[in-house]
């Protein structure tokens, strides 16, 4: 496993499809969105 980097990787070889803005507004407009929400798993049952 290699070592954590501070520095930007591959910067200059991905494609950007979003400015930082617009990612956030999505994130923000995606908060309540029941389709992405994190899966709590399996309830278990004592007793």
């Amino acid at each position: 496993m290699s070592a954590a980097s501070s520095s930007p990787r591959l910067i200059t070889e991905l494609e950007w499809f979003f400015s930082t803005q617009e990612l956030c507004q999505l994130i923000y407009d995606l908060r309540d969105a029941d389709e992405i929400r994190i899966n709590p798993g399996l309830a278990v049952k004592i007793g």
